[in-house]
């Protein structure tokens, strides 16, 4: 789907408008062409940011082209409440195709991208941790239809901006870029606030965050009674370095439900945020997992004979039954923690005695060489020091 796809919640007031391939890179800054109603009344835009990324690539020539999703995010300005109606519309100079998508918020069955549960499931005995979070890109950007925004001057305070793509000389990505996000102002360390300690005007702008951190529960899917209830954990703002760098850019949240030990299928919500996606705690919860990653392995493994009692619907002959071959050509990895340079050399293999022959003319004979994927030369080969690699086969009229 090419134009708006979906409107969803992430909490803290915020929603995210998803848009396909038809998204205008140069006409999105534009706050007077988002048309938002809550419950009814129009809610007027303020602040907005986006963040991009590759949703499928096109196997065509290489590298390959991508098509690209679009996310903007929009602040309503208060936390969503049960049955509020969200409708949105853009005009035609933001995206072609469908223009308009609404939900009702319900915290038992909206779906939010910003709790991030183990999709798999939880042992009943064993640790039971989720995160909530969501990273909102260039936000907030507060850009007026007439400023001309600049591309090239760093941010005055932490907030997230992006390099847009250059053009593409050979006009092999216009269907979309890939954008470099970066941050600005971010602080290694931060001597007077802390992950647990700081106040939601401490916390980065441009992730979810919260005035205190929200109340979350743990519901059974079967009947929807709540299971658990606990508080949430600050445990990173996304407005310091991780280490040496900000892996997410988010105000990271902990919803830890370690001490519920009980069973069945459950899902996370929390109050103006929404649930989680359901997942299973049970003691076989890993089980399918272990099975479909076995079968995997297995089913890869070349050297063993497939049948339909092993792999249902597959027939494969066992390869590699006669032993390890020595390959037709050696390759010595020139200094292994520096530049990386390669050096084929025809080596014979006994188990062809044709070829044999063949390779001890192979160097100097340049109408034979040109039938072999050998590049480089022989003289800097360091006996004992290769890898083996087999020859591809020659193309009718020679050539590699």
């Amino acid at each position: 789907m090419v134009g708006l796809r979906r409107v969803s919640p992430l909490g803290d007031g915020k929603i995210a408008l998803e848009f396909g391939a038809s998204f205008s890179l140069s006409e999105w800054r534009d706050p007077s062409r988002y048309h938002v109603c809550l419950n009814g009344a129009d809610v007027p835009v303020a602040e907005f940011g986006r963040r991009s990324k590759i949703d499928v690539y096109l196997p065509v020539g290489w590298p390959f082209r991508t098509i690209m999703q679009h996310d903007v995010f929009l602040d309503l300005g208060r936390d969503l409440k049960k049955g509020d109606r969200v409708e949105v519309s853009v005009d035609t100079a933001i995206c072609s195709g469908e223009r308009s998508a609404s939900f009702v918020f319900d915290p038992a069955t909206t779906i939010t991208r910003s709790i991030q549960a183990n999709q798999v499931g939880y042992l009943p005995d064993g640790p039971k941790v989720a995160y909530l979070g969501f990273w909102l890109g260039s936000f907030p950007e507060t850009v007026k239809k007439a400023e001309k925004f600049d591309y090239t001057t760093p941010p005055t305070v932490a907030e997230a901006y992006f390099v847009p793509p250059a053009a593409d000389a050979a006009g092999g990505n216009e269907v979309g870029g890939l954008e470099v996000w970066k941050f600005g102002g971010l602080e290694d360390v931060s001597p007077s606030i802390t992950n647990s300690t700081a106040p939601a005007a401490e916390l980065a702008p441009w992730a979810v965050r919260f005035r205190e951190p929200p109340q979350f529960e743990l519901v059974n899917e079967a009947d929807g009674s709540v299971a658990f209830t606990g508080i949430a954990r600050l445990i990173h703002n996304g407005r310091f370095n991780d280490g040496k760098v900000n892996h997410s850019g988010e105000n990271v949240y902990e919803l830890d439900f370690t001490k519920f030990a009980g069973s069945g299928r459950f899902h996370l919500r929390v109050p103006g945020v929404g649930r989680s996606i359901a997942f299973d705690i049970a003691p076989d919860v890993y089980s399918r997992a272990f099975r479909v990653q076995a079968s995997g392995v297995f089913a890869q493994r070349c050297g063993i004979e497939l049948t339909p009692d092993r792999a249902p619907g597959w027939r494969r002959i066992a390869c590699h039954t006669n032993g390890v071959q020595l390959s037709t050509v050696e390759h010595w990895r020139h200094r292994e923690f520096g530049p990386f340079r390669e050096n084929p050399v025809p080596a014979p293999n006994p188990a062809y005695p044709a070829l044999a022959a063949a390779h001890e003319k192979l160097l100097g004979d340049k109408a034979l060489e040109a039938r072999f994927p050998l590049e480089g030369n022989a003289k800097n080969t360091v006996a004992g020091s290769s890898v083996t690699l087999s020859p591809l086969p020659a193309k009718k009229g020679g050539g590699c």
